[in-house]
């Protein structure tokens, strides 16, 4: 008989519903469980599965039988880039409590940030932002409401530029062109002129002495111990 079992079932993770207004992961239907039955969460790993393969075979009226189990993960397609979220940080979030940032727990706290964001950077170093936005224009673009969201970042050919501002405060000074545009501007030696911005503005977040301990003084609350 199957059975679903959650590693803990009192973690957050396990308690998101989609379409519940006051708590949801974003996007809201990244979780197993989203828009079946209840659509509260599984709280299972995303990208992963196991199955067991079962092979016959009859030789001489006497019938064999074969099994083995197969575990599928998320995709390694980039060997020497991870994915900013683990699967260690996936079976923190359906297993372990929520950690309280204090004087005790700031160095591990400051380490796993720092790791974080040198994954964030792993993985924007795979993208093409150039492309990414581009999409985005074209769809946001067909949609015939042509939605606007005052307040908030630009979502057609403003996205990025200095119509954009505050929410982007480096892409349009590292640009070659200021004037907003659906498309790249490329040159010989510049193709993907915003995946070298996504690059360059990456690059110093992964640095932890200067970034991250200001942020976790002003975050730390008093020791427990």
């Amino acid at each position: 008989m199957a059975l679903c079992v959650l590693l803990n079932e009192n973690t957050v993770w396990s308690k998101y519903i989609l379409g519940r207004e006051d708590d949801d992961a974003l996007p809201s239907d990244s979780y197993d469980g989203a828009n079946v039955g209840d659509n509260r969460s599984w709280g299972v790993v995303d990208d992963s599965c196991d199955a067991v393969i079962e092979a016959y075979l009859a030789i001489a009226s006497e019938r064999y039988v074969a099994t083995a189990r197969v575990l599928v993960g998320p995709p390694d397609f980039a060997p020497d880039r991870r994915p900013f979220y683990s699967i260690a940080d996936d079976l923190a979030d359906r297993d372990l409590d929520s950690v309280q940032v204090n004087k005790d727990t700031e160095q591990v706290t400051a380490e796993e940030i720092q790791d974080l964001f040198h994954r964030i950077y792993e993985t924007v170093s795979l993208m093409s932002l150039d492309s990414a936005r581009t999409r985005s224009i074209r769809e946001n673009d067909s949609n015939e409401q042509k939605p606007s969201f005052p307040g908030m970042p630009q979502i057609d050919k403003r996205s990025l530029s200095w119509e954009d501002v505050p929410y982007v405060d480096k892409s349009p000074d590292l640009l070659i062109s200021s004037v907003p545009q659906e498309e790249s501007i490329s040159v010989k030696r510049d193709r993907l002129p915003y995946k070298d911005v996504a690059h360059f503005v990456h690059t110093p977040l992964t640095d932890l002495p200067k970034f991250f301990y200001p942020f976790l003084g002003s975050a730390i609350a008093p020791s427990t111990s």
